[in-house]
Parts: C-alpha cells; structure tokens; sequence
C-alpha cells in the first residue's frame, strides 16, 4: 500500500455516521469583489477577506441494513447545529452542512448500495456571532451586593426612624418630607399616601421608598417601559436616572440643629433618614441595572462603572457601620463586573476613509471576515455617524466606529 493510503481511513463520517470513501475535494480562497466600471479596460478587485473552506465528500453507503444507515445519514444532516466531521486526511472537523448539501444516488445496477455526495463548511467557533450565553459569574455577584445594598437601607430606616410618642406634628413633619421626596426629578412616581404610610411605621415606610425606585412605579422615563421589568436594554438609562434620583435625595437630608429641642432634631433625624433611605435604595437599583446592562463599548461600560463606583463612595461618607459595609461590597462587586465586561467590548475609535466608501465596503474593510461585526457595522455606521446617504459618506470625514474585538 503506497504512503498517501496508508494516511487515509477508510471511511468518513458525519456526526458518527460513516461512509465508505471514494473522493473527496476541497475548496479555498479569498472572498473576492469585482468592480467594473463602463466603457473601460479596467476591471478593478477587493479583498473582501478569507472564503470559508468547502468540503466535499464521495462515499458509498453498503449493506443489507443500507437503507437504515441512509436514515441515520439524513437525520445528521439535518439536524441543526455545526457537526463534527471525522475526514479521511484531517480528522476532526467542525462544519455547517450546506443548503441541499447531501444528495444520494440509487441504482438497479448496484443493489445494496447508495451512493452518497456531500458538501459543507467549515465551521470557525471564534468568529461566530455571539448568541444568549450563560449569566457571568460577575455579574451573579454584582446583582447579589445590590440586592443586600437595598436590604441594608430598609434596615436602616427601620432602626433609625423614630414617630412613637412623638407629638402630631413630628410625624407630620415626616410625611411633608416623604411628599418632597415623591416629587423629586427626573420622574413623576406614582404617589404614595405619606401620612398613612408615616403612621404605619418604620418598616412600611422602607418597603414604600424602596417600591419607588422600580420600574413599574416610573410614570415616563426615556427607554424604559414603565409597566414591565428592567430588561437588558432599558438598565443602562434606568441606572442613569437612577443615580440622579439618589444624588437628588440625598441632598434633601436636612442639617441637624444645634441647640435645638428634643422633638425639633427628632424631627430633622426623621428628614434625613428617610432622604438617606431613598437614595440608598436608588444606589441599590442603579447597582443592579448596571449589572444587568449590556453596553456597547468599553468606554459606556467604564463611564457607567466611574458613575456608579462615585455615587456609591460618596454615600460610604454619611453612612453608618451597616450600610457602609454594604455600599463597599456592591461598590467592590460592580466596579469588579463592570471592568470584566469593558474588556469584551469593542473601542470606539475613529476611522476616515481615503475614498468614497460605500457603508457595506467599509464594514468589510474595518471588520475582515467577520459576518457578526459586518453586519453590525452596516446598521451601526449610517446611524452612528447620521450619514445622509449611507451608500455616499463623504470623502475625508472621520466616521466613529467600533474597533474589531
């Protein structure tokens, strides 16, 4: 037996299915754009990056079960997904199976025999548009330190607010603030009834702030459903609007009064907690939007981490014992999620074309063989740069793009 057969297996196999082998081939090349322009002798190429790989495959199917290994066959091709293909010289090969890639062939002169043809793809895992992946371990421990960022506050206010005992107008004076603090910007909150809530005492109060830093309490805020949950899309304006409303309470925190009676610095201890209270639950749901969120580059992922990481170090300065240590750990958690995700994503850079560049041409240019990145950069480029003809941008403009990851 000569070199190059005795290199050979015998069979090949879809899947685990195996057919004998007869031939195979293999095309390669370059993904090449012709451009030809009228009435010239020039005709202008592209490089448009690498073709995939193709592969094709001659076998024969042969036995009395010949008809069972054909079912077997064709239930591996059609099964959806990449396949891994056992090839007669290079082994184990991940690949798509082409659109009417298998043909088999019968013949009253062969019986016990099918013939079988097939053509597929190489299947490159690391350059494969990214589909729903599981929650990263990051992003788990970030959402846990917010969600306990928020029990803290509701501890808080339930240990510090003080209205048994205390004259009418102490609790009075309580529920003005928590009215004040309802019509704070930037949303209109759907109201709670405060003397009611006031009268109930401390851990009903908790519940009632914290209700209103939620989704489903927002009457209008800019790309969020008010009626449904924080979903991956609306958690980066949501933990935005968020922060403002945590800054914005906790500077309604009256001063404590010098000098002043028992009852009257009862009363502004009362303002305080309840300011401190609602922005410490902001804090928390700006915590947890910012791990759920998914932005598109680096630099929106390390601007929010800079947001959050500052609002909640800023916090740690007015805090007790208990909440400090709790603003530290979603502080830790987030800044530590927020990093692992920056690093994922794409720059935005900028990029000026030398020539009149259609947005399909330059997608391909900036992002070579990448299908996901191209197609992503013939959406993204048009709206990013509001380009007035997305088939003419003009020649010598920097264009904002995101860099290959």
């Amino acid at each position: 037996m000569s070199t190059w057969k005795g290199k050979a297996r015998p069979t090949w196999s879809l899947r685990g299915v195996p057919v004998w082998w007869t031939e195979n081939d293999l095309t390669a090349g370059r993904r090449i754009v012709e451009h030809k322009y009228p009435g010239q002798d020039v005709l202008g190429t592209e490089d448009m990056g690498r073709a995939p790989r193709r592969f094709t495959l001659s076998g024969e199917l042969l036995g009395a079960d010949v008809f069972e290994q054909q079912e077997r066959l064709l239930k591996a091709v059609e099964t959806k997904g990449p396949a891994k293909l056992v090839h007669p010289y290079m082994g184990e090969i991940m690949v798509v199976v082409a659109e009417s890639g298998l043909s088999l062939r019968y013949s009253t002169k062969e019986g016990g025999m099918v013939s079988v043809r097939l053509t597929c793809v190489r299947h490159d895992q690391s350059r494969q548009a990214a589909g729903p992946t599981a929650q990263p371990a990051t992003e788990i421990l970030a959402s846990r330190a917010s969600v306990s960022l928020g029990d803290s506050f509701d501890a808080f206010i339930a240990r510090n607010l003080r209205l048994s005992g205390l004259p009418g107008w102490v609790q009075a004076a309580a529920a003005a603030t928590l009215d004040g603090l309802q019509a704070l910007p930037p949303w209109t909150i759907a109201r709670l009834a405060s003397p009611e809530l006031i009268a109930a005492g401390g851990p009903a109060v908790a519940a009632g702030l914290r209700a209103l830093v939620t989704p489903t309490r927002i009457a209008s805020v800019e790309g969020i459903d008010g009626t449904a949950p924080i979903d991956a899309v609306g958690a980066l304006p949501f933990a935005r609007q968020a922060l403002t409303l945590a800054t914005r309470a906790a500077a309604m925190a009256p001063v404590s009064l010098v000098g002043g009676t028992a009852n009257r610095t009862l009363a502004l201890a009362n303002g305080a907690v309840l300011a401190r209270g609602l922005s410490g639950f902001a804090l928390s749901a700006a915590a947890q939007a910012a791990a759920r969120a998914r932005p598109e580059s680096a630099q929106i992922a390390e601007a929010l981490m800079g947001s959050v990481s500052s609002a909640l170090t800023e916090a740690m300065w007015e805090a007790d014992d208990d909440t400090y240590h709790a603003l530290a750990q979603a502080r830790a958690a987030v800044i530590t999620h927020l990093t692992a995700t920056a690093a994922g994503l794409p720059q935005r850079t900028l990029w000026t074309p030398e020539a009149p560049t259609p947005v399909m041409t330059a997608a391909h240019r900036l992002y070579g063989d990448d299908p996901a990145m191209v197609l992503r950069g013939i959406e993204d480029l048009p709206a990013r740069n509001r380009l007035r003809h997305p088939l003419f941008p003009e020649t010598g403009a920097p264009l904002e793009v995101l860099s290959h990851v």
